[in-house]
């Protein structure tokens, strides 16, 4: 019987799949553009619509930054280790930033990444200039405190997820009290400081998460209890206008319920699943790529995309669809040009 730390997880194959394809949905507004990024959003409504985008769709991000974690763990990574994904990151998110702004703009846009304030240069790399890269900058981060974390005791884990847990949850409202808007920001690191604690955690409680199905469904059910507790907290407390000067008018990943549901979706995805299909395992293997090209070919489509008087839903789903076959065409090319390290 292989050991936790050898056998292939190959729910991770399906997260990877689902989860890049959901980055992309969010990023070209598959499913429409909410109220709550527009103007008129004081005239919001909840409906399901929002509450997939929101609740569901949004996960993906933390659930890769939590996966990265658990594997940091599950690897029993050394320092030597650690370095060598750092200087990657560092690679992936310095080329493909500054490749985007010369896509988008030529020299022009790359002289904005020009700091006027300490302050200014601190977003400016956190935010990887506003692009899609920051999820590099956070993901750096995460690893160095999951480094640490891996060193404590399961009960300071358990302080550690508690007090991050709490962070992000009071974020909102000091943004709401005081006006400091950088605090609830998408690229801000503190939206994701519980993850490093939660794989700790998971890796160290996964074998009795997943002894039996009564274990594992207890595990799920109080997962997506906390999420839809929190979820309901914030529909109501934090649809502000402050934040709307995000573009959101509320926070993207300043939300507590997206923890929980990461770490559902993590657990689930570590039960003994069969090897997905080909078509999923291609998806897995891809989900990188995806991510670092589908920024270059999002205006192309959005912009190039002609009416063929199908209907809106009909078209963003087709949109969606030219996106990931461009970037899975493309990511199939650019290795003849580009090394592994800084693509896949």
């Amino acid at each position: 019987m292989q050991s936790k730390t050898t056998q292939f997880i190959h729910g991770f194959d399906w997260v990877r799949a689902l989860m890049s394809v959901a980055v992309v949905m969010w990023h070209i507004r598959t499913f429409g553009k909410s109220l709550l990024l527009t103007e008129k959003f004081a005239r919001f409504q909840l409906n399901l619509i929002d509450l997939f985008n929101f609740n569901v769709v949004l996960v993906a991000v933390p659930v890769f930054l939590l996966v990265s974690c658990y594997l940091l763990v599950r690897n029993a990574s050394d320092g030597v280790r650690l370095r060598q994904r750092v200087w990657r990151l560092i690679l992936l998110v310095s080329f493909w930033t500054v490749l985007i702004s010369l896509w988008k703009g030529g020299y022009g846009e790359l002289r904005k990444m020009t700091p006027d304030s300490p302050l200014d240069l601190l977003a400016i790399v956190l935010s990887a200039n506003g692009e899609y890269y920051y999820f590099f900058v956070s993901l750096m981060i995460l690893l160095l405190v999951t480094f640490g974390a891996m060193r404590l005791s399961t009960l300071w884990n358990w302080i550690g997820f508690a007090l991050t847990t709490a962070l992000v949850f009071i974020l909102p409202q000091i943004v709401i009290a005081n006006g400091q808007i950088l605090l609830a920001t998408y690229w801000n690191p503190l939206n994701f400081l519980p993850y490093p604690f939660a794989a700790v955690l998971i890796y160290r409680n996964q074998d009795r998460l997943l002894a039996n199905a009564r274990n594992l469904i207890a595990f799920l059910l109080s997962m997506l209890t906390l999420c839809i507790a929190f979820a309901a907290y914030e529909w109501t407390h934090y649809v502000q206008g402050i934040f709307f000067a995000e573009g959101v008018a509320i926070p993207v990943y300043t939300r507590a319920s997206l923890i929980f549901l990461a770490a559902a979706v993590v657990v689930l995805a570590l039960r003994p699943w069969k090897e997905a299909p080909r078509l999923i395992r291609f998806m897995s293997a891809y989900s990188l790529p995806l991510f670092l090209l589908h920024g270059f070919f999002r205006p192309i489509v959005l912009q190039n995309t002609p009416d063929l008087g199908l209907g809106d839903p009909v078209m963003r789903i087709l949109q969606l669809v030219a996106v990931i076959l461009l970037s899975y065409v493309t990511a199939l090319v650019l290795p003849f040009f580009l090394k592994d390290e800084i693509l896949r």
